[in-house]
């Protein structure tokens, strides 16, 4: 007696075919207007701290230039508060949110208001930046964001704040 096989190929044939057109049909629902990026670099070049005292207020002001490849939204990490001897004062969380995103090159400023006359200078250390890593042709709010963390956070406030680094 002969058996027939053909309604199993059959059925395996026609699962490969709806696969394949449900990923030929992603791939046309995932162009993107710039390709992805990965950015391992840190995305922002500090400037100099400037310090601005108007009779009504102090603040410093410190430029950030995007040396990525891809417009950054936002950033966190902290300012350290330093006295003229380099004595820390405070640490306060920082942050940037601007109305638009800072383009690969383009440059944006943050001003951090000073709350005691004895700060002298300050420094910033970027935790992390949240970048437009991609941007999908084919819907409205199409774009896909990245994070990159500053890996070295730790180490790098503690020496902000004259602190041995621990020993893991």
């Amino acid at each position: 007696m002969k058996r027939w096989t053909g309604g199993k190929t059959s059925i395996l044939l026609l699962i490969v075919i709806f696969i394949g057109g449900g990923l030929a049909a992603c791939q046309k629902t995932t162009k993107f207007k710039f390709p992805m990026i990965k950015i391992t670099e840190p995305p922002l070049r500090l400037g100099a701290f400037v310090r601005e005292t108007t009779p009504e207020s102090s603040a410093f002001r410190v430029e950030m230039t995007n040396v990525s490849a891809a417009p950054v939204k936002y950033m966190t990490g902290a300012i350290v508060f330093l006295t003229e001897d380099g004595l820390v004062i405070s640490t306060q969380p920082a942050f940037y949110n601007g109305s638009s995103s800072i383009p690969p090159g383009g440059k944006a400023e943050m001003r951090i208001p000073i709350t005691n006359e004895k700060i002298h200078s300050a420094k910033l250390i970027i935790k992390e930046v949240l970048y437009e890593a991609g941007i999908l042709l084919n819907e409205p709010n199409g774009t896909m964001y990245g994070k990159w963390v500053n890996e070295k956070y730790d180490a790098e406030l503690g020496a902000a704040k004259n602190y041995p680094p621990r020993q893991k």
